[in-house]
């Protein structure tokens, strides 16, 4: 785990608790970032527990050796690492494009940074599908009720996740799950806003989403399958 998490959970409880008076919000915030840091603590401690050779996450050398994963190079390719953030916040998570074998630290491993999307034809009905669920949400954030504190909230996360990474990391796909689920949240409560504004579509959509969900569940299938054939030896 990354100690940086932390800062995620503050952003979600300030959405919960942005209305109470400042102390009070101060109070509720200590209280959540307190139990969350000894449930985490806990857990550490368990995991090493079990598997000796595991660090323990909160220790200054642990901490010392995530800076190691800084890379501030690419802030000399602004644009191509843009694109590669938005390809892993928004679609490669969702439907993976052709993976490739890397070598990392001498060991194979699969990766989908460099990914062709040349390749991805088999499931560009789906890219299709996923990309029109997209463009729906889109048209609901220049609506005022969009915005609502936790949605506010989602997006900070993933901005946050957005400037983060942009330095950090050897390969996004390894933390993909620190921001999938806020990701399908917002285009989820973007697609609702939408279809109250246009019942008319709701008829397309309870057709159209099982339809993705199937289609992305035989995907990824395969798509993990591709990954393990990739380090297969």
């Amino acid at each position: 785990m990354l100690t940086t998490n932390i800062a995620l959970v503050g952003l979600w409880a300030l959405a919960r608790f942005w209305r109470l008076p400042v102390k009070d919000l101060v109070v509720k915030l200590v209280k959540v970032m307190a139990v969350t840091v000894a449930l985490t603590v806990a857990l550490s401690l368990v995991q090493a527990a079990i598997y000796p050779d595991s660090k323990i996450f909160f220790m200054p050398s642990s901490v010392a050796r995530e800076t190691g994963w800084l890379d501030w190079t690419r802030l000399r390719h602004p644009i191509d690492n843009t694109r590669v953030l938005l390809q892993h916040l928004w679609l490669s998570n969702i439907i993976g494009p052709e993976p490739v074998r890397t070598i990392m630290f001498g060991k194979p491993m699969a990766s989908i940074e460099a990914g062709s999307w040349a390749m991805v034809s088999p499931s560009l009905p789906l890219l299709a599908l996923w990309v029109m669920l997209l463009a729906g949400a889109a048209t609901s954030l220049f609506r005022r009720e969009f915005y609502r504190p936790v949605l506010v909230a989602a997006l900070a996360v993933l901005a946050f996740n957005f400037a983060f990474f942009f330095i950090f990391g050897n390969d996004r796909m390894l933390y993909a799950a620190l921001w999938t689920s806020t990701s399908v949240f917002v285009v989820a409560a973007g697609v609702e806003l939408l279809l109250k504004r246009r019942p008319g579509l709701v008829p397309v959509m309870t057709v159209l989403l099982p339809v993705l969900v199937a289609g992305m569940a035989w995907h990824n299938w395969h798509f993990l399958g591709k990954l393990a054939a990739l380090v297969a030896d």
